[in-house]
């Protein structure tokens, strides 16, 4: 009889060499693309915010079309913060400064929910002078009807405090750790609650949240309060002084802190198909390995050699049967011995049990005489005897009960014992045409492993390649807006090329999935 010991590590080896090359099965694609949908921290940048300052001209038209992007694009976390304190009630223009926050986020909502898992927190509406008026309406995932009615009940409280940092501290904590998000800040001056924002800069660096803030109407000392939040945290600052300007530039405050979220998303899915590409590319070590070892004994020898080689592990696995033979009739000797004590323990139960019934009729007949004895009045000495040897006789019937179980349980280890010493033997067979057969699968195998790793490298390379040219544009579309001369006229122009570098990540999306 013929054995293969290589058929174990062969058959796994095939396999991982099919799971290799064929394509990735549903959960794994699934678990790809949650690193692609999830949305977490934007990577913070060095440099300086994105400052736009404008003197009250009004905007001509609104943007054009807004977020439509392919189906496959992956979703980002957006925390929205809403300033509703007692300043919110001033006059911008003909409105009140809170009205126009309102009617801006209802008309951007439905925009930002179809494409972000959108949460909402106002302070300052409903109580005077207190700096813990903060409520959270929803966390990440909030439907459009809710966060809609949420901010039509929106109504800022008169002589209302701006506990502006604690609301950003809690719109941080309402972002999963592993998600990809941003913090949208609406608001028209600092926190008055005697609390620094700038020290909450570290922990949202560390989060990797970037905060975007659209300040309404600032003044000099609450830009120069809130630049640390924005800046330390690779946000911006858009701030405006006129309510027809509001709408587009919150358009493109969301459109953008969507954008760099996005971007960071997309890094870390390329992450994880790099992963993937190296998990495989071990997988074809793995197999190259096993190939070399069954090419030296079976490719790279002449046929004598590989004949007598052959007769050589034949002759093995005849001696390695006989040995295991001589282990069969061992085991079978060690059965009947096993079986011999089993009988043994068999025979010293039935005298036992045959002992126990014997002590308790003695007890149950002494218990009568005791009986008779207290019944009768005899003396006090012999009902004492009597009821010591019942208590005797009672004891040892207990001691031999536990005796017995104790020989059942050694009977049924017994029993065990033998059942799997009977049950103990191994089949070696193996052909050398089988080894044949699987060095063959192997080799296709890895072949088109390494056609399909290949391809994978390039497109990794390609989407790499692709995803820093759009990060640097992103960046360059910052820097611009950071020094506009004319920001009413050129805003357009912006968001021109906010909308392209929207459609370039939809591409890179749909080229990675």
């Amino acid at each position: 009889m013929t054995v293969c010991f290589f058929c174990p590590w062969m058959a796994t080896a095939i396999a991982i060499a099919r799971d290799a090359a064929r394509p990735l099965p549903s959960s794994m694609r699934a678990g790809l693309l949650t690193l692609f949908l999830i949305a977490s921290p934007a990577q913070a940048q060095d440099g300086a915010s994105l400052l736009l300052q404008t003197s009250g001209a009004s905007a001509d038209a609104a943007l054009n079309g807004s977020y439509e992007t392919d189906a496959a694009e992956p979703k980002t976390t957006t925390m929205v913060v809403v300033d509703m304190s007692g300043s919110m009630l001033q006059l911008l223009g003909s409105q009140r400064r809170y009205e126009i926050a309102k009617s801006m986020l209802v008309d951007v909502l439905p925009d930002v929910t179809n494409q972000s898992e959108v949460g909402l927190i106002a302070f300052g509406h409903r109580r005077e002078d207190y700096c813990r008026d903060i409520e959270l309406f929803s966390r990440p995932g909030a439907s459009l009807p809710d966060l809609s009615s949420y901010v039509d009940g929106l109504l800022p409280i008169n002589r209302a405090k701006t506990p502006l940092r604690d609301a950003v501290a809690l719109a941080a904590n309402q972002i999963p750790t592993q998600d990809q998000g941003t913090i949208v800040v609406i608001s028209d001056g600092e926190d008055n609650c005697g609390v620094d924002v700038c020290n909450l800069v570290p922990h949202l660096q560390e989060r990797g949240l970037p905060v975007f803030l659209l300040g309404i109407d600032l003044d000099s000392p609450a830009v120069d309060k809130l630049q640390c939040l924005t800046q330390g945290t690779g946000g911006f600052m858009i701030e405006t002084r006129s309510a027809a300007e509001l709408p587009r530039y919150t358009d493109f405050i969301f459109r953008l802190s969507r954008l760099r979220a996005t971007n960071a998303a997309l890094l870390a899915r390329i992450g994880g198909l790099e992963i993937l590409f190296n998990d495989q590319r071990m997988a074809q070590s793995e197999l190259e390995n096993q190939i070399a070892v069954l090419t030296r004994q079976l490719l790279n020898s002449d046929r004598a050699d590989e004949v007598a080689a052959l007769q050589s592990e034949l002759q093995r696995l005849l001696d390695a049967n006989a040995k295991k033979q001589s282990q069969l009739g061992e085991r079978d000797a060690r059965v009947l011995l096993l079986e011999q004590d089993n009988r043994q323990t068999s025979a010293e139960i039935a005298a036992l049990t045959a002992e126990i019934d014997r002590l308790r009729e003695m007890a149950e007949a002494l218990r009568l005489r005791l009986r008779d004895a207290l019944s009768n009045q005899r003396d006090d000495a012999e009902v004492m005897a009597l009821s010591e040897e019942v208590a005797r006789l009672s004891l040892r019937a207990e001691a031999l009960e536990q005796d017995r179980d104790a020989a059942l349980s050694d009977s049924a280890e017994l029993e065990s014992m033998v059942e799997a010493q009977t049950s103990g033997n191994t089949t070696l067979e193996a052909e050398r045409a089988e080894l044949v057969i699987q060095l063959e699968a192997l080799t296709l195998a890895l072949a088109d492993l390494e056609d399909e790793n290949a391809g994978f490298l390039t497109q990794i390379q390609n989407l790499r390649v692709a995803l820093e040219q759009n990060g640097r544009k992103m960046f360059e579309l910052q820097d611009a807006a950071a020094n506009l001369e004319d920001r009413d006229a050129q805003i357009e122009a912006l968001l021109e090329r906010l909308s392209a570098l929207e459609a370039t990540n939809a591409s890179l999306s749909d080229r990675i999935q």
